[in-house]
């Protein structure tokens, strides 16, 4: 942030519009990473407006692109949708596919955020294409992630397993650690759905292990989830216990509402299953 900051104070001091819009873009990713959502926006925007002035397409397409992933971060769907489209738009008409290919992702995380999985599909198979075309595993691998989600959506369990296992095998090759867990995450609820508790139990304990040494605390929330009602779908309450347990203390830690609800429900159901007397032994 600092280095933006000085770079920009120089290129405003020669009067270099180009040189302050770079610098306001790279101000606003620095913001972006550290979550400081309105800071990035004000600062995009106005990166927006200097490559606007001069004609820079690929400033502008960079900054729209910058403004619609802080305006989905800040789940204002329909104005990250309209940068978006904008950025894909002028992607287009300079021949950016990796650009391209970002916005389209974007556009399909808009569409799922929306509960609209069809159309998500339609995008992350258009961003998947061009990720492929150039090679960019990354891509690939996210593209398919989505895929993966879009089709767990619409209940098309043998799809959404194919995506998943296919996402975390791109996410090995590139040793994405994060990426992985999440492919596993996805598998894990997969299988839950079908009622196979063996691989679900086996995926969300990958899962698992990855968010803990990568320091992912929703991710590790969301594993001790699916791994706690795996376990209670197969009446193994003590085990389910410590971790529900854990899953309590880091969710009220790191302010997460739904995965604190849920350690509590399922708590609840353990102590409600236990009451239940004992089928006796044939």
């Amino acid at each position: 942030e600092e280095i933006f900051t000085q770079a920009l104070a120089i290129f405003t001091s020669i009067a270099d519009s180009l040189g302050q819009a770079n610098a306001l873009h790279g101000l606003g990713q620095t913001h972006q990473a550290l979550s400081n959502h309105a800071k990035a926006e004000e600062v995009f925007t106005q990166a927006l407006a200097l490559y606007k002035s001069i004609g820079a397409s690929l400033g502008q397409a960079n900054a729209l692109h910058g403004l619609g992933k802080t305006h989905q971060a800040r789940s204002n769907h329909a104005k990250a949708e309209e940068s978006l489209t904008q950025a894909l738009a002028l992607y287009k008409s300079i021949a950016r596919s990796l650009g391209q290919a970002n916005a389209l992702h974007g556009l399909g995380e808009i569409q799922q955020a929306r509960s609209n999985p069809a159309k998500a599909e339609e995008f992350f198979t258009q961003a998947l294409a061009i990720f492929t075309s150039i090679g960019a595993s990354l891509g690939q691998a996210n593209a398919l992630h989505g895929l993966g989600q879009s089709h767990q959506a619409r209940s098309n369990h043998a799809k959404a397993e194919e995506s998943f296992t296919q996402a975390l095998a791109l996410y090995k090759s590139i040793a994405d650690s994060l990426g992985q867990a999440y492919a596993l995450h996805g598998l894990g609820l997969i299988h839950q759905a079908q009622s196979n508790y063996a691989k679900a139990e086996e995926s969300f304990t990958q899962a698992l292990t990855l968010c803990k040494s990568t320091g992912t605390s929703f991710g590790h929330a969301n594993s001790l989830v699916g791994l706690s009602e795996v376990l209670i779908c197969q009446a193994r309450y003590s085990e389910a216990k410590p971790l529900l347990d854990d899953l309590a203390q880091l969710s009220t830690q790191i302010g997460y509402e739904w995965a604190r609800d849920r350690s509590k429900k399922l708590l609840a159901e353990i102590l409600e299953a236990e009451k239940l007397p004992t089928k006796p032994s044939p």
